[in-house]
């Protein structure tokens, strides 16, 4: 099964036409597939189950059976697979013949049962055969009503005295036309989300879907993301436990570190350490983070730099390569940066994914080495998922990201920062994300997959 489906973020996409400037915006990484996984598992939908229940337990049997009542996790969150069933703890279960009279309860306390579920309700499904006497009388018995019903699934929701659900399952089961009797558990999304502060500033891992997403995978310490920037600030709290060996070749030595806050933005954007209960959430969280200084204080450096940099990822590891950087002269074509393109070539031929800002101009013109055919370009979009006025546009993007007002990491703290720089992260944690699930395949085929589950809006 293809997984182009199976993680969320909805990173955009937008192409344009090079003369009627029209664009297409799409969003990738959509968890579209899921029910289809759980189909090819083989498992079964509860309706179903409980149907071929119903087949095996003839109408006119009075045989006594166990009350079947499905328990979920307490955990308050949906446990993968089907519920168990289960029966009413052994203290309580009663011992008489279903229809005979119940006898006293003892003293019953809602406390006593498990999970979380909506006080002074109970889900009840009686049997095909119930009358529609028999099914008032065992409603009068616990002293309910009605709140609503599933007439499909021959299931009510009764209303119990608040306090006494317990008791209200353990009289219901005297009822001999009732299937099952359990409390009405309280389902949650299933989402996840991190614990990390500052999550409530992250806009831009909303719009990326990104929880849903982190359901499935969170990235893989396997996946290295080299970040060719400014370098990365070392003793971040949020990126020092990420960080594999890099070097420094804007001064010409071994310590990447950040001297300008650049390239510590970008690193935490794409794999911060997350759901550690402090500052951000990167989009993943398992990738490993490659410091590559090639530009200096003042966030500039030479073309000569950027390509040795590109080079120095690929030879020591890096599976993805994140380029926030480019020329901001618009007089020079793809022939005016030879060594910039063979360093793109020798990445790409390498098997390694190289994502690049399409640039802050807000024209019809796609910075280099983002333009090359090679390169993922990546444009911005603002909070409302519309392209951001700053970002390039062209038919050389590929994809766009939250671009504007991105809270990340910075040296000695965080901050928010805008541009195409903080969108080619997202999406260079999306790739990492999708090469670290095992046996999803080549990176071309991530890419792939990034670009073909795109939606367009």
């Amino acid at each position: 099964m293809s997984t182009s489906g199976l993680l969320c973020a909805t990173i955009r996409k937008m192409n344009a036409n090079a003369a009627g400037g029209s664009k297409i915006i799409r969003n990738v990484l959509c968890l579209n597939v899921g029910m289809l996984l759980l189909l090819s598992l083989g498992i079964p939908s509860a309706v179903s189950q409980a149907q071929a229940e119903e087949t095996l337990l003839p109408e006119a049997s009075q045989t006594i059976q166990p009350t079947e009542t499905a328990w979920l996790a307490e955990s308050g969150t949906a446990t993968p697979g089907l519920p168990t069933s289960t029966e009413l703890p052994a203290s309580i279960t009663p011992s008489f013949l279903p229809g005979s009279p119940a006898p006293l309860a003892p003293q019953l306390s809602d406390e006593g049962l498990r999970g979380e579920f909506v006080p002074g309700e109970v889900v009840v499904r009686f049997r095909n055969r119930a009358s529609k006497k028999s099914i008032e009388q065992c409603i009068q018995s616990v002293h309910a009503s009605v709140t609503s019903e599933i007439d499909e699934l021959n299931t009510l929701v009764l209303s119990v005295p608040e306090g006494r659900v317990a008791e209200s399952l353990y009289h219901l089961q005297s009822c001999s036309d009732i299937r099952y009797a359990e409390p009405n558990y309280t389902m949650h999304i299933a989402d996840v989300y991190p614990s990390d502060p500052g999550w409530g500033n992250q806009y831009g891992l909303v719009r990326i879907r990104a929880p849903q997403g982190w359901e499935l995978a969170t990235g893989s310490s396997s996946v290295t993301i080299a970040i060719v920037d400014t370098g990365i600030d070392r003793t971040h709290p949020d990126l020092a436990g990420k960080l594999v060996a890099g070097i420094d070749i804007a001064n010409g030595d071994t310590n990447p570190q950040d001297d300008h806050g650049h390239g510590t933005h970008v690193a935490g954007i794409a794999a911060a350490l997350s759901n550690n209960g402090r500052g951000v959430a990167g989009v993943s969280w398992g990738a490993r983070l490659m410091p590559v200084k090639v530009l200096n204080a003042a966030g500039s450096g030479s073309q000569a730099n950027v390509a040795a940099g590109i080079v120095w990822a690929t030879d020591h590891g890096a599976q993805i390569i994140n380029l926030s950087l480019g020329s901001r002269d618009e007089s020079l074509d793809a022939s005016g940066f030879p060594v910039l393109k063979d360093a793109v070539d020798y990445a790409t031929s390498a098997g390694v994914i190289v994502v690049a800002a399409a640039g802050n101009g807000g024209g019809n013109s796609v910075m280099y080495p983002a333009a090359y055919p090679n390169v993922i370009a990546v444009g911005a979009t603002d909070s409302s998922n519309t392209r951001a006025g700053l970002s390039n546009y062209g038919p050389e993007i590929d994809l766009c990201a939250p671009g504007i007002s991105i809270f990340s990491t910075v040296p000695g703290g965080y901050s928010s920062s805008s541009g195409t720089s903080m969108a080619a992260p997202f999406v260079s944690g999306l790739a990492s994300i999708l090469l670290g699930i095992p046996g999803n395949g080549s990176p071309a085929a991530v890419t792939g997959q990034m670009q073909n589950t795109a939606l367009d809006l």
